[in-house]
């Protein structure tokens, strides 16, 4: 094999490793173009729908027994369990006893 075929070959190599290359990076164009433009405003609203739908999440996993055959704990039914951090704050600030007020104000000094 002569030298300047080897050359070609590696030259060949290189060229369709660009264009593979290329090619790759124009699909994930193609497809972030169509992600974020075309159906950018559809997706946006399913995920805000997505995320403050309502779901019901069931409960049962049974009961545990003790060695004697009696229940340790049993499944519970609970309509709604509701967390939002700043009614949580104000409720600990507005149930707690006296000494534990003056050890926030000492804490917050």
């Amino acid at each position: 094999m002569a030298k300047g075929s080897t050359v070609r070959m590696w030259q060949r190599s290189l060229i369709v490793l660009a264009a593979l290359v290329l090619v790759g990076f124009g699909i994930i164009v193609v497809r972030l173009i169509q992600l974020q433009i075309i159906q950018g405003e559809d997706l946006q609203r399913r995920a805000v729908a997505q995320q403050l739908a309502d779901d019901s999440i069931s409960a049962q996993r049974g009961t545990i027994y003790d060695c004697n055959m009696r229940p340790l704990a049993q499944s519970a039914s609970v309509w709604k369990v509701i967390i939002v951090p700043a009614y949580l704050q104000a409720d600990i600030k507005e149930n707690m006893t006296q000494p534990e007020k003056e050890a926030e104000k000492q804490k917050a000094q």
